[in-house]
């Protein structure tokens, strides 16, 4: 059983990934802004009896962050798995989105990050293992417009995801970088709300259907991939089967 802190949960990835921990039987941390405001995540664990905690943290603030985790590793034990979920968008031309906008994107998604990891890493490191998740994007992969600000915090976030796991891997501490697809949350249906005053609405539209296309393109070939690794599986059961009646006869001086 590991104790798993999440970020974000008040919602939508972080929301979901605390209740499948919990529900694989490991003790869950998870991390809100403002619980009172999402009193779900807890009526839930309550009800099934999971062994969910919420705390309060403010990935934004350095305080908030230190005094969450030091509060979390009291209460519930050293932390083995940081999931860093938490995240916002703000949508807008590059020309148009005020630039306190950009920072506040940053601020969440990846300085938000740096401070969990800060926080963490060093009884990580000193124990010897641990893992540390960041929930990055397709938007690392596809930048479409009117998202640039959201887009360019995933890419930042990837290379210090990439720079870390060099870092730590001597130590015995994993690094991963989890990339979801366009899912069905607040934050995503966002994506479609124009503004039509702006003069790049027309193309905010156009690059909505053109991330959509891709999101579905990228699940066809998701499914593709499945059925060919299907189609290995079966095959590779089938050649261990005749290896298994040809072992016996080869044992037994049939070199047919």
């Amino acid at each position: 059983m590991a104790t798993v802190l999440v970020t974000g949960c008040s919602k939508g990835i972080g929301f979901e990934t605390a209740l499948a921990f919990a529900r694989a039987g490991h003790k869950v941390a998870a991390g809100m802004r403002t619980p009172a405001r999402a009193p779900e995540l807890a009526k839930i664990a309550a009800r099934d009896g999971l062994p969910i905690t919420v705390f309060t943290m403010d990935v934004d603030t350095d305080s908030s962050v230190a005094a969450a985790i030091a509060i979390i590793e009291k209460q519930i034990g050293p932390i083995d798995v940081l999931v860093n979920n938490a995240g916002i968008e703000r949508m807008g031309s590059v020309e148009e989105l005020p630039l306190t906008d950009f920072r506040e994107v940053m601020e969440t998604n990846y300085f938000g990050v740096i401070r969990c990891i800060q926080a963490v890493a060093p009884s990580m490191r000193k124990r010897g293992s641990g893992s540390i998740i960041n929930i990055s994007s397709v938007a690392r992969h596809v930048a479409t417009a009117p998202m640039a600000a959201y887009s360019a915090s995933k890419y930042a976030l990837e290379s210090l995801s990439e720079c870390l796991a060099q870092e730590m891997k001597s130590f015995g501490v994993r690094v991963a970088i989890v990339e979801p697809g366009i899912i069905d949350t607040a934050m995503s249906r966002h994506i479609g709300v124009t503004l039509d005053s702006s003069p790049y609405s027309q193309q905010r539209r156009v690059a909505v259907l053109d991330c959509t296309a891709a999101a579905d393109a990228a699940d066809a070939r998701r499914r593709e991939d499945r059925r060919d690794c299907d189609r290995r599986h079966v095959a590779a059961a089938a050649s261990r089967r005749a290896g298994r009646r040809l072992l016996p006869r080869l044992a037994e001086g049939d070199e047919r």
